[in-house]
């Protein structure tokens, strides 16, 4: 029983890192969607 409490601890805290680094992934994004928004007023609509 100790071998699988050690294993679903190792488990949680994995998923817990992978949580946080998604998270930390999601702000960039959306940092990122809200300045292309932002510029794509100040582009011009046609760039040929």
């Amino acid at each position: 029983m100790e071998g699988y409490q050690k294993a679903q601890k190792q488990i949680d805290d994995l998923a817990a890192e992978w949580q946080k680094e998604l998270d930390q992934k999601l702000i960039i994004i959306e940092k990122k969607s809200n300045e292309l928004k932002k510029n794509e007023l100040l582009l011009p609509e046609d760039l040929e």
